[in-house]
């Protein structure tokens, strides 16, 4: 049986910093006043949640595998990309904001991506130690 172990401060603290920055409500005024989104504009959202992302990935990677559990990319997978749904859903209760599907598409891409980065450094690292 493995032994939890409690969440890094870091993975907490990033996941603090991802729900100021995705349920605070919009200062913009909402989405009747999104006639200036320009293309370049959605695409930097997009972006800022691949990245958001990413980061908790990482850090929930290191924490699952702190705490020993099995296969803790898919459980850092599964808790980020569970997260990401939780923010779009609550941002439909937030003044000025709104759940987004591809803002969770993104969410979850960001996660991946850095699954697998981290994954293909860690045997790299390996195979150069060899």
């Amino acid at each position: 049986m493995h032994r939890i172990t409690r969440p890094r401060p870091a993975t907490l603290l990033w996941a603090l910093a991802i729900a100021i920055l995705l349920l605070a409500p919009s200062p913009v005024g909402g989405p009747e006043t999104w006639w200036f989104l320009t293309l370049e504009r959605l695409q930097a959202d997009k972006l800022v949640h691949l990245v958001l992302f990413a980061v908790q990935a990482v850090l929930g990677r290191r924490w699952a595998r702190a705490a020993g559990l099995r296969a803790p990319d898919l459980w850092a997978l599964a808790a980020t990309v569970a997260y990401g749904a939780l923010t779009e859903l609550l941002q439909l209760y937030v003044p000025g904001r709104d759940g987004d599907l591809f803002d969770l598409a993104a969410d979850g891409t960001g996660a991946v991506l850095a699954v697998v980065l981290a994954r293909w450094r860690e045997r790299s690292v390996r195979r150069g130690a060899a």
